[in-house]
Formats: structure tokens, sequence, C-alpha cells
């Protein structure tokens, strides 16, 4: 498919400056021990935000890369009383929540944690409006990387197993965290309490798009559409509700992704080298895309070699189709391809909708995005320049037409 005219220009691009290292804010994370921040152990939750990923390790002026446990810390860990953080910020308009203050070394719940009201709370609102969840188990500094990595697994699977069963049904990975992400630093004792833990991170919400579905397994459901003729009307009807079923798809397999699979080859193709550590942020980007279909954006179809309709352009979304919704432009070397192809190309200008996401690389089913590093790049003395696949409008069509036609 031939190149796409960029959706977006410099003045309405958004900068996707994601905060990967966010902390608890040393002043009230490392001078507070779990105790003190629970005024009725068991019945009250944490008032505070935690915002995550945190460097494990981060350059310290002791130059030690873990630093040893204070004075009663292990006597801490083990006889305090599991907190419950009711509020986990991904950094980028995710949510979640935390389970902390596991016991050193251990993947055993302690006994207050039933009876805590706030997570009496969640439980009972967390299955609701089709909520997804995914679990993720975390550890401390301490111990070395051989005996924490099957450690915070344990820990991610000892909440699953104390869930009630509408609601297991509903969480889509048990896993524990990647090497070197944390909750907090591992500089106190306090910030490796909240290391030892468990986080249920809300991965989607379902939502109803109306199809008719005729002819088998054929959906179709025409858009409102100006200047298209008959057939690509009818091209339409069966790719708008595509470019939502390819969409659906791709965040499907990656809810339920494995290290080393077929999928996870593919989503590297067209989303970097770490894009199996990025999945969830992926995800929020076909979320977003996705979102942007279900307003039922208007489309509209120009002839090639009319404005913007030039130089193989598919199609197209100026500024008043990211702010107000509409008209997303589809050319009519947009229509030359299968009906996999167009919905491609519906997607992909979703996501500019949806995402504001931009047009930084072309992506080829051959070499997929090779040049592109899964996120932003750090500049040094700039910050975070929109280099990466994670806000390249073309990685998720590809991404979730090439693993359709698999």
């Amino acid at each position: 498919m031939g190149p796409r005219v960029t959706a977006t220009p410099t003045w309405i691009r958004r900068s996707s400056r994601r905060k990967r290292h966010g902390s608890v804010p040393e002043s009230r994370a490392s001078t507070h021990p779990v105790l003190a921040l629970q005024r009725e152990v068991g019945n009250q939750a944490v008032g505070r935000l935690i915002q995550r990923y945190a460097d494990c390790s981060p350059t310290r002026m002791s130059l030690a890369k873990c630093p040893p446990r204070q004075k009663g810390e292990p006597e801490t860990a083990k006889n305090g009383a599991m907190v419950f953080v009711p509020e986990l910020n991904m950094g980028s308009g995710g949510k979640g929540v935390l389970i902390a203050n596991f016991d050193i070394n251990s993947a055993a719940i302690k006994a207050n944690l039933a009876q805590t009201i706030y997570w009496k709370q969640f439980l009972r609102g967390a299955g609701k409006n089709k909520k997804k969840w995914r679990i993720e188990g975390f550890s401390d500094c301490q111990g070395g990387e051989k005996g924490n990595q099957p450690l915070r697994e344990k820990r991610a699977k000892a909440i699953l197993s104390i869930l009630p069963a509408p609601l297991r049904a509903n969480i889509t990975a048990t896993e524990g965290a990647s090497p070197g992400d944390c909750i907090s630093e591992n500089s106190t004792a306090a910030q490796r309490t909240f290391n030892r833990s468990v986080s249920l991170i809300l991965e989607e919400s379902t939502y109803d798009f109306k199809g008719e579905t005729i002819e088998g397994k054929v959906e179709r459901d025409e858009p409102k559409t100006a200047g298209c003729s008959d057939d690509q009307r009818k091209r339409l009807a069966i790719a708008f509700p595509l470019a939502r079923r390819i969409g659906e798809n791709a965040m499907a397999a990656i809810s339920g992704m494995q290290r080393g699979s077929p999928e996870e080859a593919l989503l590297k193709k067209f989303f970097g080298p770490d894009a199996f550590k990025e999945r969830w942020h992926i995800k929020q980007g076909y979320h977003a895309a996705l979102k942007a279909l279900a307003n039922r954006p208007d489309y509209k179809c120009v002839p090639d070699g009319t404005s913007p309709c030039s130089s193989g352009t598919s199609g197209y979304v100026g500024p008043h189709a990211v702010i107000f919704g509409s008209p997303t432009i589809v050319c009519h070397y947009g229509f030359y391809g299968d009906n996999i192809e167009l919905a491609d190309t519906i997607l992909h200008e979703a996501s500019h909708v949806g995402g504001w996401t931009r047009d930084i690389d072309y992506c080829m089913p051959s070499r997929g995005c090779t040049n592109l590093p899964t996120t932003d790049e750090l500049v040094p003395g700039i910050g975070l320049s929109d280099v990466g696949a994670v806000n390249n409008a073309d990685s998720y069509g590809r991404f979730a037409s090439e693993l359709f036609r698999r």
C-alpha cells in the first residue's frame, strides 16, 4: 500500500511523553513505614496515588545497587498488615490497584486483606461493565533474579486464587513483572514494602458496536459517506466493521501473548524490539482507535489526484477530523486492495483520530517497521522525541491486518 499523508499537523500533534519511571515521591514514601500509613489496620486503604514504573536500581550516592535491609525491616514485613492502594496510575491514563506488604520471600496472603473494607469494595465493582484485568506480581531488589522472578509469578497467582470466580474469568493474564520493573525505588524499607506487591491493572472495558451480519460470516455496517460510488459504499460497509474486528483481534492476541510465540515475533516486527514489555501501551493505542470507530466517523471518498489524495495516498485525516471526529477521507487508491487492506486503512486513520498518532514510518508487510524503536527515544538536553512505534499509526494497522490474515 502506498504512503499515507501525515494525519496531524505539527500544531495539533500530541506529544506522547510517557512517564515510564514515575515513583512515590521521596518525601512521602521513604520517611514513613507502611504501618503508619494505616490508621485502622485492615479497614482503611492507603490514601495515595502510586505511579509506575519506577527504576528498581537508580543511581544512588552510596553506589549500592540494592541497599541492605534496615534494622527491624524483616519483622515489620512479617508482622505488618497488607496494604491496599486503591489508585495505581499507569502514567498514560491507565488505572489499577495495588496489594502491598507481602512478607519477604513469601507469596502468602495475609489474613487481614480479606477484611479490608476497600478491598471488599474493589471486588464488588471490579467485574462490572465487562472490565478485564491483568495481574502482575512484583518483588523488592533483595535476592537474586533467579529466585525473584518465580516469586513475582507466585504472588500474582496467589492473588488470582482468592478472586471470586466471575472476576477470575475476566483476568487476561497473570504474570510476574519484567526484571527492572518496580512500583517504587528500593532505597528504603517503605519503598521495598510497596515492591513486595501485586497490581491488578485495568486492561479494557467492552463497548457495543452495532452491525448487521448477512451472507454467512460477513458483517456489514455502512457508515455515513459522501462522494462515494455504490461499489465504494459496499466496500466500506464490509471494511468498516472489519476494522473493528481486526483491532479487537489484535487486542485479544496481545492480552494472551506469550514470550517466544509467533504473535510476539509479529508484534516486534511492527512495534519494535521492546514491544512485549510495552504491550499495555500498545493495547491502549488500539483501545483509542476502536473508541474512535465506535463514535462512527463520516467517510468521504476523494478521487486520486485531488488534494489530499495524491502520490498513492490511501487515506487522510486533517485537523477537523482529529478535533471533531469527521470527515475521514478515503482516497480511491485505498480501494485498490482487498477488504482487509481497506480495513487496515480505516484502522490506521482511526488511530490518528482516537490516539493522535503520527505517520512516522510506513510499514511494509515484508519488513515491518524496522526503523522504529518501540517507544519515544530520549534526546539528551531536549527530552522525548516522537519517533516510537507506539505513536506510529501504521504500526497499529499493519500488525492488526497481518495478524488477522494469519
